[in-house]
C-alpha cells in the first residue's frame, strides 16, 4: 500500500514538472514592474509654455483642493473631482498635470498654470 501511494507521488510530481507551468523567466521577472501595460503621460510643461496665449483667457475654475502622494492624484476643481486627462465639466478645458499646490490646465491648445485657493 505504501508503495502504491509513494508511487502516484512520484508520477504526479513527474507530470508536474514536464508540464512546466512556472518558467525560469518568470521566476528572474522583477516584481517592481507592472504585469500590464503603462500609459504614457502626457508631456510635462516647461516654463515657457505655461504662458498665456494672446487672445486665450481661460475660464475661471476653483480649485480649492489636491489630493497629493499617489499614484493618481486629484484635483478638487468647481467642487467635483477630476483627474489627469479629465475634462472639466462644459468649460472646455482639460487637466493636463497636477503638482503639490498647482494644476495645469489645458484650454484651447495652451497650458495654463494655476494654483490653489486658500
Amino acid at each position: 500500500m505504501i508503495k502504491v501511494i509513494f508511487t502516484g507521488f512520484i508520477l504526479a510530481f513527474i507530470v508536474l514538472v514536464s508540464l512546466n507551468v512556472y518558467t525560469q523567466e518568470q521566476a528572474t521577472r522583477d516584481p517592481f514592474q507592472p504585469l500590464l501595460p503603462v500609459k504614457e503621460k502626457p508631456e510635462i510643461p516647461t516654463d515657457e509654455r505655461v504662458t498665456a496665449v494672446e487672445g486665450v483667457t481661460p475660464p475661471y475654475l476653483a480649485i480649492t483642493g489636491v489630493l497629493w502622494g499617489t499614484n493618481k492624484p486629484r484635483a478638487i476643481i468647481n467642487g467635483d473631482v477630476y483627474g489627469v486627462g479629465d475634462p472639466i465639466g462644459t468649460t472646455g478645458a482639460t487637466v493636463f498635470k497636477i503638482e503639490k499646490n498647482n494644476v495645469f490646465v489645458m484650454y484651447e491648445g495652451a497650458v495654463f498654470k494655476m494654483g490653489v485657493e486658500k
